[in-house]
C-alpha cells in the first residue's frame, strides 16, 4: 500500500498509520515525502509498533518515484480537499489502483469501480485493499488509458482552446 505525498495536515499522512493498523498482517506499506508532521508521525509509527510493516522515505528522486507506483498493489490518497492529484494521476499512469477519498480533483481523475476506488473516508479503503473480487473489474490498461486519453497536455490545451473560442463566440478550431 502506497502513500506518496506531504507529512503535512491537509494530507491526512496520519490515516496511512491507522489504514496499515487495520489491515492484516501480511500488508506493508510504503509512505514517500516529508513536512512539518514528521516528528510526530514518526513517534506514532513506533507507539503503534508498525516500523516493521512501513518503509517511510523521506526524499526520493521522481523517477525513483515512479517505480513505486508501478509495483504497488494500491495507492492510496486521504486528502479530503484534493483540488487535482497530481500523485493520484502518476499512480494510475503507472497501472496502479487509486483508493482516494472523494474530493474534487479525484472526483474528476477516477471513474468510479473503473479506473480506481473512491470512498468516503479512509475507514472505507481496508475492505477494498483486501478484497480479490473487486480488482477483477479494474483493468491495468484501463486505467492507464484513462489518464493519456484525458490527462495529456494536448487533451488539456484543446479543452481550454475550445472554452476560450466559445466564449468568445469563436468557431471550433478546425481539425487536423
Amino acid at each position: 500500500v502506497l502513500f506518496v505525498g506531504r507529512i503535512d495536515a491537509y494530507k491526512h499522512p496520519e490515516k496511512m498509520l491507522e489504514l496499515l493498523s487495520a489491515l492484516p498482517d501480511e500488508f506493508y506499506g510504503v509512505m514517500i515525502g516529508d513536512g512539518e508532521l514528521a516528528d510526530g508521525l514518526e513517534r506514532m509509527i513506533k507507539e503503534m509498533k508498525l516500523s516493521d510493516r512501513l518503509k517511510w522515505i523521506r526524499k526520493l528522486p521522481n523517477q525513483e518515484v515512479q517505480k513505486y507506483y508501478y509495483v504497488a498493489d494500491c495507492f492510496v490518497n486521504f486528502n479530503d480537499k484534493e483540488i487535482f492529484g497530481m500523485s493520484i494521476l502518476e499512480a494510475m499512469y503507472q497501472g496502479c489502483k487509486v483508493i482516494a477519498v472523494h474530493a474534487p480533483g479525484p472526483d474528476s481523475i477516477i471513474e468510479n469501480g473503473i479506473s480506481g476506488y473512491l470512498v468516503k473516508s479512509a475507514e472505507d479503503m481496508p475492505d477494498l485493499i483486501t478484497s480479490d473480487e473487486k480488482d477483477e473489474k479494474l483493468e491495468k490498461h484501463k486505467i492507464v488509458e484513462r489518464i493519456r486519453t484525458n490527462f495529456t497536455w494536448e487533451h488539456s490545451a484543446a479543452l481550454f482552446d475550445g472554452w476560450i473560442r466559445s466564449a468568445l463566440n469563436l468557431p471550433p478550431r478546425p481539425r487536423d
